[in-house]
């Protein structure tokens, strides 16, 4: 995460500063130990060690040297604690803190840059806005390479448009995945580049005309460029229960982000009964038949060996002549 105090008024007085205002861009609430930040002067050799500001003594001092006018520009940078990053790194988020339905897209140009830029809502409450390349043919090779700029925050609608807080911005990596390893870099937003307001033009509400903050700190129009947006998908409330709309920017992995919908489970084993086999209505008879000729075969057989092992022999006619 980077802090440019070249381009905001804001200057931190404590420790405690820098942390509020990355636990803000990212909406979670940091302790101070999390966070290790190291400063920079722009005038500083490249070989020059990073100065820690471990302190609110190393902060003043830092801040206070670019004040005075030593240096030109100074940037603080920090790494991101595990627990956010893991959470940045997940491949199927449409957006860094976005965790609801896209609900609306608006897509338009700046007016005085030709640069491009698309508008997306959540039901989250969150947007994504992203500054892609100009529309002429000579675009830069920074900005042609490169995924663009995407601006992040919360939007909530008034009664004559949208009014959007930015929180955090970075540079898309020019992959469609985002890099397992989290690396990346999020810009601090000058409070000065906070606050947009996107009016809606005409009746409807599928045109947004206003003052946009720009990425491109070389831009004549200065930190906010009008932009004019057309609708592409109608703006659903949040209350709204459509089918969620799928993210154009993820269209070649749009089958692994559609809702697989709940397996039913399996019903459970019927227990058999066994009282129901024997009050079935099938006649009895057939079976007791069965058991009574069985047991008399066996005693027929019984006698028949008794006969012939044990009985006395009679004489014949013939032997008694």
């Amino acid at each position: 995460f980077l802090f440019d105090l070249a381009r905001t008024t804001w200057r931190p007085k404590t420790l405690r500063d820098l942390v509020a205002e990355v636990g803000r861009a990212f909406e979670v609430d940091l302790a101070t130990g999390e966070l290790g930040f190291v400063g920079c002067d722009s005038g500083s050799p490249p070989e020059a060690p990073l100065e820690r500001l471990d302190s609110d003594d190393a902060v003043l001092r830092f801040v206070e040297r670019g004040t005075s006018g030593e240096v030109d520009s100074q940037v603080i940078r920090t790494e991101l604690p595990d627990r956010v990053s893991a959470e940045l790194r997940r491949p199927r988020k449409l957006a860094l803190l976005a965790s609801g339905r896209q609900v609306s897209k608006f897509s338009g140009v700046f007016a005085d840059l030709e640069v491009e830029l698309s508008l997306k809502l959540f039901d989250c409450g969150h947007f994504r806005a992203k500054e892609g390349g100009t529309r002429s043919a000579s675009a830069s090779p920074t900005t042609s390479s490169s995924g663009g700029v995407v601006i992040e925050g919360r939007w909530q609608e008034t009664e004559t448009g949208l009014s959007l807080e930015v929180l955090v911005r970075f540079q898309e990596p020019s992959g469609r995945r985002r890099p397992l390893d989290g690396a990346g870099l999020y810009d601090f937003v000058p409070v000065e580049e906070r606050i947009a307001e996107l009016g809606f033009v005409g009746r409807g509400d599928d045109r947004l005309a206003g003052e946009f903050p720009i990425a491109s700190s070389t831009a004549e129009c200065g930190r906010f460029c009008r932009v004019e947006l057309q609708a592409e998908t109608s703006l659903q409330r949040p209350a709204s229960a459509a089918a969620p709309q799928a993210d154009d920017d993820d269209e070649e992995y749009r089958h692994l982000l559609k809702e697989v919908p709940p397996r039913k489970p399996p019903p459970p084993p019927k227990s058999r009964d066994w009282d129901d086999d024997w009050d079935n209505d099938e006649p009895r008879w057939p079976m007791y038949l069965g058991i009574v000729l069985f047991i008399i075969i066996i005693l027929t057989f019984a006698w028949v060996w008794y006969e012939e092992q044990y009985a006395p022999e009679t004489p014949t006619d013939f032997e008694e002549l």
